[in-house]
């Protein structure tokens, strides 16, 4: 329905005339600037949708504004009279307003993807890293498990060392107390020569 709106207007209204000079367009009502729309913005039909909501909302402010004056309604008279003093640039004017709000809107929609995405990355590589500590913890356990092996091994050592100094056990003092041990044990079990035995 819609091809064969499009080829009805650029039937009825072609864009040159008879002595190829350009034809002014004459709008009669919504389906005329629907169709001008969509002719003059090629194969974007978002962009001549778009064009044409612009032109019905300027319709709607003129109508609005014509209530607030004169405090009647329009009509459906005043509603083609309208259509009819609207020139042909309204629709270049529509085009370029809704060329301006899909470019923003495309602007926007890049940013808030490119925020999504940039978060996203940020949130992988956060937990990128949490995923490398966790593989860390048992190593760090490892690592201080050994350290306290270590640390009480070097204490006992240090201990001992220190009631060996503390005790002043001199080579001297040591060979005595052996002596002196031998010669007890001596005199507990006495020796026999064998050359004694009877």
């Amino acid at each position: 329905m819609q091809g064969l709106r499009l080829r009805w207007w650029t039937a009825q209204n072609p864009r040159m005339d008879e002595t190829n000079k350009p034809r002014i367009i004459k709008f009669s009502g919504p389906e005329d600037v629907y169709c001008a729309a969509v002719d003059a913005a090629g194969s974007v039909w978002v962009k001549s949708l778009l064009a044409f909501a612009l032109v019905e909302q300027q319709r709607l402010e003129w109508a609005h504004h014509r209530l607030a004056t004169t405090g009647q309604r329009a009509g459906p008279l005043d509603l083609v009279r309208w259509y009819e003093e609207q020139p042909p640039s309204v629709i270049t004017r529509a085009l370029d307003g809704a060329q301006a709000a899909l470019d923003d809107y495309s602007t926007h929609s890049m940013d808030v993807f490119d925020d999504a995405y940039r978060r996203q990355v940020a949130d992988d590589v956060v937990v990128g890293e949490i995923r490398k500590l966790s593989r860390l913890a048992p190593q760090v356990g490892i690592s201080v498990l050994g350290g306290l092996i270590g640390s009480v091994t070097f204490t006992a050592f240090l201990i001992v060392f220190s009631w060996f100094v503390l005790n002043e056990p001199s080579p001297n003092v040591i060979s005595k107390s052996l002596r002196q041990h031998q010669e007890q044990s001596s005199h507990e079990f006495p020796r026999t020569d064998p050359s004694t035995r009877p």
